[in-house]
Order: C-alpha cells, then sequence, then structure tokens
C-alpha cells in the first residue's frame, strides 16, 4: 500500500549556520534538482520550482499497486521517481486493454484534476515505485493549471486507435516491381522527400487482401482512414462528389506510364463534372454512368478521326498548304514515321478515353511508288493497329478507301470516265475491306468524293450512275465472300470538291440505293456539316435517314454557315448536340455506327494540348446533348404533343384504314363531304422549341443543385494505388472506391504508413531540429520537445507554380518551409512573399491555426522559386505532441494576420516591459519567505513569494563584513 513519507523540516529563515542549513535542505534540493529534469517543469521558471518541491508529498507504491483507477474521482497528481507503471483502460465490451507503460520522469492523473473529471484510465505499479504528489487543493493554489502546459498524450488519450496492421507477406521481384511503380506515380505522395529510399520499408509490411466485385473498399467522407492501398490484380473505380472543399488536385492518380510518351504532360482525362474550370477534364461524359438504361459510352460510341489528326497534315485550309501544327513525331513520309504515328494515336486515343477510331487507307499508310509497295505497307501497318488493339482494347469503328485525293481521282473513281482509274478504286476498296476484316473494324464507309461532275456538258450522268452501283454491288459481294460482317454506310455530301455531287444529301442517296435495289446493304453516315454544305438544317438528315431506318453512323462535327466550304469544327452548341442525340436515342442507339469526330483543329490552335480540349469540348457537348434527350424522352412532354396533333389518325376509323393501304378516294371523298370543315389545331411550334431550350439549360442547373456524383473520377488498375490523402493530410476519405471486378489489393496500415515516412536519420532529424529552433512560434518548446516534434515531421517538396495551401479550403496540416519562395493572396491579392533559405538558416511558417481545428484556410499559398522545401506536421501529430503550443497559437490568431514577430523582437519587448519605470513597485514588507536556494562563501539566495500576486522572487543577501575585509566593494555592486 501507498505511504506517505515524513514532512519535511522546512529550514529556519534566519540565524541558521550555512553548513548546518544545506544539510537540513538536501532531500528538499534533491527534489528540486528532479523536478528540474522533467519535461513538464522545465517550462516553469526555475525560481518556483522550490514552491512547487515544497507542495509534493512523497509516496512509496509496491508491485501491483493499484494507483488510479478508472471512473473514480481524482484528487492527486503524480510524477513519477523511480519505477515504472501500466495504463489500462476498460473497453465497451468489458475487456481490459493495456495502452501504455509509464517511466521515471512521467506524468498521470492530471486530466482529474484539470476537467474535474472521472479517471480516464486505471494506473497499477509494474515495479516498487516512489513518485511526487501533488493534492487538488495545492494543484490550484500553485496555478499549476494555468502554469504547466499539458499535451494529449496519444498513450493515454482516449482518442482514436490506429487500426491493427495484418502479417506481411512476401513479395517477389514482380511484386516489387508494381509497388514501386505504384508508389513513385503516386502524384500525392511525390512531394515526400527521399521517397524511393523508403519503399523497401513499405513494401515490407504490406500485405494481401482479396475483393470481391461490387465490395467498397473505402467510403467518401469516413473519417477512419486507417489504410493506403496498391491495386495488385483487378479494377477498382473511384467515385467522389465535388461540392467538398478537399476534392483537388491531390485525388488525381496517375496512371501507369508508358515507356515513351508522346504526350507526358497529359494525364488520363476524368470526369470532373459541371462546374469544373479544369479544360482538361470531363464536365458531362462519364462513360459508365447508365443513362436511360444504358452507358454513356453505349449511346455516344465515340471515335476518333486519323485523317483529321495524325496524318501529318493538320494545320493546313483552303489557302495554305504550309502546316502550323508541327509535331515532333512527324518527321517524314516514310514507312517508320508511320508506324509511330500508331503509338502516338493509340497513346492519345488511352488518355483521351475514347473507345474507337476510324481512318482512310492513305491515312495510315504511305502510298509509296506503286499499287502493290501501297498494299504491302498497309499489311505492315495494318499488324501494328492489330496488335495495339489486343494490347489497349480499343477497336476500329470504321475504315475506307480515300478515293479522292490522288490525281488519278480527279473525275471520280467509281463514276471515273476512264477504266483504269475505276479498276485502281476497285483495286484500293478489296483491299480496305480485307484490312477491315482483320481489324475487326465495325462497319465500313464509302464516300464519293469526287462521285460527281463540274459541268454536264462532259458527263454521261447515268452511265455514271450505273456504273457507281455496279461498283457497290461488287462490294457488297466481296463482302459476303470473305465473311467481313461489317455494316456498309454512304456519306452524303452536297457539294465540295466537285458542284454536282451524286450523293448530295441523305434522301439523294437512300433513293439512289432504292433505284438500283441496295437499300437493304447500306445505310448512310451522315456529317451534319455536309448537311448544313445542303441548304438543311443541321439535324435535318440524321432525322431523315433515321425515319427511313437508315441511319448507320454519324460524323459528328459542325461548319460556319456563312462560309462555302466544310470547316469540320468540333461541335459546340448545346441545342444541336440534343437535337442530334434525340434522335439517336429515339431510335434506340447508334451502333454499329458511332459519332466519329470528323473534326479538326483551327489552324491557329497549335499547342499540342488542344488536340485534347478539343475533342473533350466535343464528346462534353454531345454528352450533355444525350443528357438533355433522355430527359426529354423519360418525360415525354415531346411525344404527347405529338400524339396529340395526329391523334385523330389513331382515333378515326377511315384514317386506320388509309395507314393500312385499304382505303379509296371515293369512300374518302364520300367522308368528307359529310365532315364539317378541318379544325385548324396549333402546331405549337413556338412551346415546343422553348420545350426544347428548357431541357438544354436544366441540365447544368439540376445537375449542379445536386452536387453531380462521379461515377468514374478514375479507375486504378493493376500498378496503380488509392486512399493517401486521409493519410498524410489527416482529412475525411474524399472519394469512394468500389471494386469492378474481382481485386487483390496491396495493403499498409496507417500507423507503419506514417512510420516509415517519418524515419529519418540521425543527421536529418538534427538538421530538421536546427530548422525548428529558427521558428518563433516554437520557442516556448524545449529542446527535447523540439527533437521529438522533429522526429513526427514530413518532408515535403513542392514547384513552381503549386498552391500548397489554398483560401477556402479546409486544412489539417502545418508547414515549416526552409527553403524556397512562395507568395502570398488573400482573395486573389497578393499580399507577401515569404522566402526561406537553408543556407542562412532562416524559417518561414504558415498555415498552423488548422492545427487548432477545422478552420477554412485565410489565404492561398502559391510557390513561385523553382522549388520549395516544408516541413509537415498533421492535426493529429500535434495534438498528441504539442497540446502546450495550443494556447501560444489561440493566443497568436488574434493578432496575427500576415505579419510576424520575430523571436527577437518579442523578447525584446518582453524586456523592455520588465525595464519599465512604470513597472510595479514591490516592498519587503508585502514578501514570504518560502526556503533557500543556495549558500555562498559570502552570501546566500533566498525565494521570497509576493504574498497578493503569488510571483516570487530570488533575493540575494551578502555578508557586510567579508566584502569590506576583502576589499570587494567594486565586485559585490556588479550587476
Amino acid at each position: 500500500m501507498a505511504s506517505a513519507d515524513q514532512p519535511l523540516e522546512q529550514p529556519s529563515a534566519h540565524g541558521k549556520d550555512s553548513k548546518k542549513a544545506e544539510l537540513a535542505n538536501k532531500d528538499y534540493q534533491e527534489r528540486i534538482e528532479f523536478l528540474l529534469t522533467v519535461p513538464l517543469f522545465q517550462r516553469l521558471p526555475q525560481d518556483e520550482h522550490p514552491v512547487v518541491a515544497s507542495m509534493c508529498e512523497g509516496c512509496k507504491f509496491k508491485r501491483s499497486d493499484l494507483i488510479i483507477k478508472q471512473g473514480a474521482r481524482g484528487e492527486e497528481f503524480y510524477v513519477i521517481r523511480k519505477g515504472q507503471a501500466e495504463v489500462f483502460v476498460k473497453k465497451t465490451n468489458g475487456q481490459k486493454e493495456k495502452i501504455a507503460t509509464l517511466k521515471a520522469g512521467d506524468h498521470f492523473g492530471e486530466g482529474a484534476l484539470l476537467r474535474d473529471e472521472p479517471r480516464a484510465a486505471t494506473v497499477v505499479a509494474m515495479t516498487d515505485m516512489h513518485t511526487l504528489k501533488i493534492k487538488r487543493s495545492d494543484f490550484q493554489a500553485l496555478g499549476l493549471h494555468q502554469k504547466l502546459k499539458f499535451g494529449r498524450r496519444a498513450a493515454v488519450s482516449s482518442g482514436k486507435k490506429y487500426a491493427k496492421a495484418k502479417d506481411p507477406v512476401p513479395k517477389t521481384p514482380e511484386d516489387m516491381k508494381l509497388i514501386t511503380q505504384a508508389i513513385m506515380c503516386n502524384e500525392n505522395l511525390s512531394v515526400i522527400g527521399n521517397l524511393e529510399e523508403k519503399i523497401p520499408a513499405l513494401a515490407a509490411v504490406m500485405w494481401k487482401e482479396f475483393v470481391k466485385s461490387g465490395r467498397n473498399v473505402i467510403t467518401e467522407g469516413d473519417v477512419q482512414a486507417d489504410y493506403f492501398y496498391i491495386v495488385h490484380e483487378g479494377e477498382v473505380v473511384i467515385k467522389a462528389r465535388l461540392c467538398p472543399a478537399f476534392v483537388d488536385k491531390r485525388i488525381r492518380i496517375p496512371a501507369k506510364k508508358a515507356k515513351t510518351e508522346f504526350f507526358p504532360t497529359i494525364s488520363k482525362i476524368r470526369y470532373e463534372g459541371p462546374q469544373s474550370v479544369n479544360p482538361l477534364a470531363f464536365k458531362y461524359y462519364q462513360p459508365d454512368e447508365v443513362v436511360l438504361g444504358k452507358k454513356m459510352r453505349d449511346w455516344c460510341r465515340f471515335a476518333v478521326s486519323w485523317w483529321h489528326t495524325f496524318n501529318g497534315q493538320m494545320g493546313t485550309d483552303p489557302f495554305s498548304n504550309v502546316k502550323t501544327h508541327l509535331r515532333p513525331w512527324d518527321v517524314d513520309g516514310s514507312l517508320e514515321t508511320f508506324l509511330t504515328r500508331v503509338d502516338v494515336a493509340f497513346e492519345f486515343f488511352t488518355k483521351l478515353g475514347v473507345d474507337y477510331y476510324c481512318f482512310h487507307d492513305v491515312d495510315v499508310a504511305p502510298q509509296g511508288g506503286s499499287l502493290q509497295e501501297f498494299q504491302k505497307n498497309l499489311d505492315t501497318i495494318s499488324d501494328k493497329l492489330l496488335a495495339k488493339q489486343k494490347e489497349t482494347g480499343i477497336k476500329l469503328l470504321w475504315s475506307t478507301q480515300n478515293l479522292f485525293s490522288h490525281p488519278r481521282y480527279k473525275d471520280g473513281a467509281a463514276t471515273a470516265p476512264t477504266f483504269d482509274s475505276f479498276a485502281y478504286g476497285c483495286a484500293q476498296t478489296r483491299k480496305m475491306l480485307e484490312i477491315g476484316k482483320k481489324l475487326s473494324g465495325e462497319t465500313h464507309v464509302f464516300w464519293g468524293g469526287r462521285e460527281g461532275f463540274a459541268t454536264a456538258l462532259n458527263t454521261k450522268v447515268k452511265t455514271e450512275l450505273d456504273h457507281m452501283a455496279t461498283f457497290l454491288r461488287m462490294a457488297v459481294a466481296y463482302k459476303k465472300q470473305i465473311g467481313f460482317n461489317a455494316q456498309f454506310a454512304i456519306e452524303p455530301k452536297a457539294r465540295e470538291p466537285t458542284a454536282h455531287q451524286y450523293d448530295y444529301d441523305a434522301q439523294t442517296v437512300i433513293g439512289f440505293l432504292y433505284q438500283h435495289g441496295l437499300e437493304k446493304e447500306f445505310k448512310v453516315n451522315i456529317e451534319p456539316n455536309h448537311t448544313t454544305l445542303a441548304g438543311h438544317d443541321y439535324e435535318h438528315d440524321l432525322r431523315m435517314a433515321s425515319a427511313l431506318g437508315m441511319l448507320g453512323s454519324i460524323d459528328c462535327n459542325a461548319g460556319q454557315p456563312y462560309l462555302g466550304w466544310d470547316t469540320d469544327e468540333f461541335p459546340s452548341d448545346p441545342r444541336k448536340a440534343l437535337l442530334s442525340m434525340l434522335i439517336v436515342v429515339q431510335q434506340g442507339g447508334i451502333a454499329p455506327g458511332g459519332n466519329n469526330f470528323d473534326c479538326k483543329l483551327r489552324r491557329e490552335s497549335t499547342d499540342i494540348e488542344d488536340m485534347f480540349i478539343a475533342h473533350i469540348g466535343g464528346m462534353d457537348c454531345l454528352a450533355r446533348g444525350l443528357i438533355g434527350a433522355c430527359k426529354l424522352v423519360e418525360e415525354n412532354l415531346l411525344q404527347k404533343a405529338l400524339d396529340t396533333r395526329y391523334s385523330s389518325w389513331s382515333t378515326n376509323p377511315l384514317a386506320k384504314k388509309v395507314e393500312e393501304g385499304k382505303a379509296t378516294l371515293e369512300e374518302i371523298e364520300a367522308y368528307a363531304l359529310k365532315a364539317p370543315e378541318p379544325a385548324t389545331g396549333s402546331g405549337k411550334q413556338e412551346y415546343l422549341e422553348q420545350l426544347i431550350n428548357r431541357y438544354i439549360l436544366t441540365i447544368r442547373a439540376s445537375t449542379a443543385a445536386q452536387c453531380c456524383e462521379i461515377s468514374a473520377l478514375n479507375s486504378a488498375e493493376p500498378g496503380q494505388s488509392f486512399g493517401e490523402l486521409a493519410l498524410l493530410y489527416c482529412a475525411p476519405r474524399a472519394a469512394s472506391v468500389r471494386a469492378v471486378t474481382n481485386a487483390v489489393l496491396w495493403v499498409i496500415d496507417r500507423a507503419h504508413f506514417k512510420e516509415v515516412l517519418l524515419q529519418a536519420s540521425a543527421r536529418k532529424l538534427e538538421e530538421y531540429r536546427g530548422y525548428l529552433d529558427a521558428v518563433p512560434l516554437l520557442s516556448a518548446l524545449l529542446k527535447e520537445e523540439r527533437l521529438e516534434l522533429a522526429e513526427a515531421l514530413v518532408e515535403m517538396h513542392f514547384y513552381e507554380g503549386e498552391q500548397i495551401i489554398t483560401q477556402g479550403e479546409t486544412g489539417a496540416t502545418f508547414y515549416i518551409m526552409f527553403s524556397g519562395t512562395v507568395d502570398v493572396y488573400k482573395d486573389d491579392m497578393k499580399i507577401t512573399t515569404l522566402e526561406a533559405s537553408m543556407a542562412r538558416r532562416t524559417t518561414q511558417y504558415f498555415g498552423e491555426f488548422a492545427l487548432l481545428e477545422d478552420e477554412k484556410r485565410a489565404a492561398t499559398v502559391k510557390v513561385t522559386s523553382a522549388s520549395v522545401r516544408c516541413l509537415v506536421l498533421d492535426r493529429e501529430s500535434f495534438q498528441a505532441l504539442l497540446g502546450p503550443l495550443k494556447e501560444i497559437i489561440e493566443s497568436q490568431k488574434s493578432r496575427r494576420q500576415t505579419d510576424r514577430f520575430s523571436q527577437h523582437e518579442e523578447m525584446q519587448a518582453q524586456r523592455g516591459a520588465a525595464l519599465s519605470p512604470d513597472r510595479v513597485k514591490v516592498y519587503k514588507q508585502d514578501l514570504a519567505y518560502v526556503g533557500l536556494l543556495g549558500v555562498g562563501g559570502f552570501s546566500k539566495v533566498e525565494l521570497w513569494q509576493h504574498t497578493e500576486t503569488g510571483a516570487t522572487y530570488a533575493l540575494k543577501t551578502i555578508d557586510k563584513g567579508v566584502i569590506l575585509k576583502y576589499r570587494m566593494q567594486e565586485r559585490a555592486l556588479e550587476p
């Protein structure tokens, strides 16, 4: 059981011999010396230690003695002088769990005294123990609840526990390669200093988990964020809501890097929602989002046209054949350059996220010096195309033969006046049908280009039309002969390059097909820019072809109605997009055709990223149109208006007979003679036009109001990682992650994750502590506390243009910058520049208020130097280690915005106040004796306390006789 030491005999104030006084206070001074070694008390002024020592009561405990019990009312605070104790907490299930071991110099029991709460834990002596005990009344009388700064020690706090780690599993060299790649490619981890050196330690503690398809791995908003993941097998999809402030660039997980990248600065394009201002992100297109029973990718079936993107002739127009789009891969016209373009194209398709592509034969292979060489080159290129299709999963939407560019086709191919030109056209077509089959093309397109005439004076019109029909019949026969199951489609065009095109518009082509018995073999591929050249509305040919069951595919583009040529612009009109996609939705889809972007960058758009921006804009435009069209179909208002307008045809028996083809003119006339004058019902044109506008305008509003959920922010595949954000920044999960296939994940728990990242050499720790010494905010910390803080810091690197923190975002991290320069902005106005230098040992700090609570960042900090190096502390570590700083930061919060006092200035201010002539006078009669501090040869020092304020003073007493005897007057008067 506990036993109190005998009360100390206090030293007599006067008339005692120096040696006798020193002996009498030996134990008393040992207590003072012990308190000086306890970090908790080192923050107290030394002259207050004797006061505390005088209030301490010595207590001894035997092994297994119960010192304090969880739930009991606490009346004492303990400091261990010798021995060890164990700390236990009782869990909700009744189980007892050991959470800490305390040793000499540790303290416990302050919680009950500080907050008047029941004991939070049970403390039991592990060994025989000597302690110092302070009672509640003395604790408060001495003001220790105010003078001592008690941190929230992780060992005994009632806060969150780390999740338990599982046993690590062995890794093969292939596993290590995948883990290394995943970590090094993670943008959020790339800011960690010496990251590559830490990968083996991270990998060593990882284990594998098997996740079934459909299971959530992490859930957005979850504060219990305990694990970091790397995908070993399978695929997971990442979803998030964009409204929360913590969704920013950090959530993006870079795809596995190829050996050689042609677009190294472009990551895979992701969906970010309508409110995103990122030009390299989708606002509406979510490929796997299900709309009206189908995924967006299946409704849209987007494809990239090779001829406008990779044929080496981009950046020309009718007035100049000099290219303005200079690409590093367009070296020359050799086969090698064409092969390189295949790699370029498939990287582009993959990063853009399209499922299909289209090409002419001359787009992908050099024509060489003969037809034989051309066909050989096509074989070589198509071998590589097939390999890339298998590698990426990207498919061929359609291919075709270019029968209009070569001089041999100046008068057409299928309608050429010379047989040899016709023959060459047949040879190219046969070869491309074989290539189409080889590449599993889903459609094969025929565009005549020059199938027409400039003047009828030199043209046998009927002969040419018959020849064209014969050409098409031969193509159909060969397709069946080789077992090519693709859809055939003819693309109409009103004019350009010839003045009179045989394929003028959709109805002209469809009429031609019916005339020659080809209507079951062909459909039409509609290009709206061609439709407008024919003088029709943008969606006219789409509507007419669909109405006749002949719409097979779309070359989605736009043109300028006031120009006389085909400008092939990317679609950007949401109304036209809605009307076009409405036709697709009403006919149930566009497969096996698709939406091919037969579009080219403007000659002035010369940046490589413009290639992505243009396609993203076009895909978003049509996706937005799709959303509106599906909503229009679902709500059925347009169909109701149509049904109402045509209702008499479904209610009148004679009208039904007409539709069945069984009525005669005589009986219809008889009906009309008896019927009243027909009613002139309203066509409601203006209402329906405004109805369409409503479905355009409500997309953005409704989506923003619902804080549109991301269906495919990212899909992480083998070699990619996720979950690091919540662990790095102690924030709730910023996204949900769900397995879309059965998956195998490498996992590391938070404790090991942070432990490895925090590992630093002794040299590094000393370097970090040196930087901490230069931070005025941390001047109140003891040396040991600064070293402990140095061990909890993570070194991060940021680069020019990056925003380290952003105004308005919720922060949870504190930054100490020791190298580099940043600008600080508030409300978009620059308010200061901060500079730190390793050579000059100058530091800057920011973000400290975020350590107190979930507070919005008050300013934006942007890197202006080539790089910035920071030491970073998260809120969790701060609360565990540096509770004593809380009051300091809170006091600074009210007086500091952007200006900072240096440590030197603060010390000077305090010294000035102490020496001020206006300071309060202290008189001897107001002081009470406390104890003896020390004895010298001709003087002694005593501790006295002010009876009203409690302030303590050291008073030095000098023996005048000794001073005079040894002539030490001048020495005694020295300060």
